[in-house]
């Protein structure tokens, strides 16, 4: 900034020096003004990178039924070498995040908490809606072919007659995610054996004379535990427990793909009383 003394000052030899001194002094004086602005201006500057052909990228994770999903990772399959790594971020409790630096037309993938990854495509979007799809289980039997469970009406204990499906696991995520998927420990005909032996129909249920299906809906957690088995269809009389129970105590091997996977599945047992 050039102030009115140094004006006046620089004014004042117009009478007495030659012109290329007047304007070497004036200069002189410019230039020290601005490289002292300057010096006090930039005493402690901060610096942010910024990249090319980018956006900060703000959005919201919902679920099937619209509801915010809190404490999922959202990461972009673009590797960025300045950083070395791929931008990372996790949902706050609303469900919201922030990805600063993403390209316009990045692929975002949603992971973790037991949720099957997810893929999404940006289309140049400063803001954007994830809707999870509905995870479903995979059905170990169903209704239109159970696990059938007879005795006979007056023999309380008798063994049962078992019929069944082969075990597989359906809408375990995307293909490219699954590495493998959850089957329990020593294959399919060693869990059939181990029903055939120990699944009873319930004494209760047998002198009430009780029949029908039982649906179990559970999970295969990450060390091949069985998790959170829900009633999805009853007949009472300790049917329920009883099928809960033997799934309980059965161990499998987990499925495995990036961000952990937790399987859904699902039984299906059908109890009929003979010689009625």
């Amino acid at each position: 900034m050039v102030t009115g003394i140094v004006i006046m000052k620089s004014l004042s030899f117009c009478f007495s020096y030659p012109m290329q001194f007047i304007i070497a002094l004036l200069c002189f004086s410019l230039k020290g003004e601005a490289q002292a602005s300057y010096v006090e201006r930039s005493a402690n500057p901060t610096y942010k990178t910024i990249y090319i052909d980018t956006v900060n990228l703000r959005g919201i994770v919902l679920d099937h039924t619209g509801k915010p999903v809190p404490d999922v990772s959202v990461a972009s399959l673009t590797y960025y070498s300045a950083t070395s790594r791929n931008l990372l971020a996790k949902t706050d409790a609303n469900g919201r995040f922030t990805l600063d630096g993403a390209k316009h037309n990045d692929t975002l993938i949603i992971f973790g908490t037991g949720r099957y990854a997810t893929w999404f495509q940006n289309r140049g979007s400063r803001y954007v809606e994830i809707t999870l799809p509905e995870i479903k289980p995979a059905a170990v039997s169903s209704e239109a072919d159970p696990i059938v469970v007879q005795t006979n009406a007056i023999n309380q204990r008798k063994k049962q007659k078992i019929k069944f499906e082969e075990i597989t696991c359906f809408d375990c995520g995307p293909g490219p995610m699954i590495e493998s998927q959850a089957e329990p420990i020593g294959g399919n005909e060693r869990l059939k054996k181990r029903i055939k032996q120990q699944l009873v129909y319930p004494e209760q249920a047998v002198k009430n004379h009780i029949e029908g299906l039982v649906k179990v809906n559970f999970e295969i957690e990450k060390d091949g535990s069985v998790v959170n088995p829900r009633v999805v269809q009853g007949i009472g009389y300790g049917c329920e427990e009883e099928v809960i129970c033997l799934i309980a105590q059965t161990k499998w091997q987990p499925a495995h793909g990036q961000g952990g996977i937790v399987c859904p599945e699902s039984i299906v047992v059908q109890f009929i009383l003979t010689d009625k």
